[in-house]
């Protein structure tokens, strides 16, 4: 009975309003700059992260460390033209790839398979463009062997009926250096994949332009003080949003819910240690998060005994719209 009186008191003070206020304070620091994001590394994130800590360490009750960590990050990103035949088509850029030297213009060339071999790519792909399907293997596999049998460009067809669209992971990659690459319609693909089939000629022509750079990130780490340190609970949540705006689901609501269940728990003795881990890097590949893990060392890690992560936890009420 004890127990359920303290997690009452507890959810009680998790209160909505302390969740927007969170929720708007994050979406404050991406509005400051005209990017209005909070993707890795940029300022809008650096405040999300130095606003993390201050609110950590205004408890008293958590031991906080922010954990630092340098990989690369696409800035900014655009296809500035895709056509097909000389009909424009609406295609999305996978993040983390090259940008092409102005507008290359040479024929598409089917891959065999899913193309998650490099025997999947043919002799003929040499100065060509890659038509590869979505499905058994990474995005960035793709575009690294394509760039590995010498193709100048990538287009990704999805499995499914919606557009193809992601990221490539950060490079290098052993297999090959990553190439322009684009994603497009199940549908479109496959006709594609069927007239070159039939023996047709199809000509594309590709503008993309990326700016990829290095920068130094860090992830706040929050162990409380009390409890003990080799059974921990850990929950996480990331930071960083897309370059396409302030990330206040993704994973703002993540972000802001578990800070205000720390600062909540911080009124209470607990028998396990518990750790939050605010993640930095996650939309550029989970890279703060596997970080971290990698960090640890086997005696650390087996002190974690479960671990809750928090994405996407928030809701639009479309009816109070």
């Amino acid at each position: 009975m004890a127990l359920t009186i303290l997690q009452r008191k507890l959810e009680s003070d998790i209160t909505s309003k302390k969740l927007l206020r969170g929720a708007q304070q994050l979406q404050d620091f991406a509005y400051s700059y005209p990017d209005r994001n909070r993707i890795m590394g940029g300022n809008a994130h650096n405040d999300t992260v130095n606003w993390l800590k201050k609110e950590l360490e205004s408890t008293s009750y958590y031991d906080v460390t922010l954990q630092p960590f340098s990989n690369f990050v696409q800035v900014s990103g655009a296809v500035n033209s895709f056509t097909v035949d000389g009909q424009a088509i609406n295609a999305t850029l996978y993040e983390y790839s090259n940008s092409t030297e102005g507008v290359i213009t040479a024929p598409l060339v089917a891959v065999s398979n899913f193309g998650c071999e490099a025997s999947d790519y043919p002799a003929t792909l040499a100065g060509n463009i890659a038509l590869v399907s979505r499905g058994s293997c990474d995005f960035g596999l793709k575009s690294a062997l394509a760039g590995g049998a010498g193709a100048v460009g990538a287009v990704i067809y999805n499995n499914v009926a919606a557009i193809s669209a992601g990221t490539l992971g950060p490079p290098p990659r052993a297999e090959g250096p990553y190439v322009a690459t684009v994603g497009i319609p199940q549908a479109l693909g496959q006709t594609y994949v069927s007239q070159l089939a039939g023996g047709a000629t199809l000509t594309a022509s590709l503008d993309v332009l990326t700016d990829i750079q290095v920068v130094t990130t860090s992830n706040v780490l929050a162990t409380s003080k009390c409890g003990d340190k080799n059974n921990q609970l850990a929950l996480g949540a990331h930071t960083d949003s897309v370059g396409a705006g302030p990330g206040i689901n993704d994973d703002g609501s993540g972000t802001v819910g578990i800070l205000n269940v720390a600062k909540a728990l911080a009124k209470y003795n607990v028998k396990n240690a518990v750790t939050f881990g605010f993640w930095s890097g996650e939309e550029s590949g989970l890279l703060g998060s596997t970080y971290f893990v990698e960090s640890l060392t086997p005696e650390e890690s087996l002190k974690i005994r479960a671990y809750l992560n928090f994405d996407m936890i928030g809701e639009l009420d479309l009816t109070a719209v």
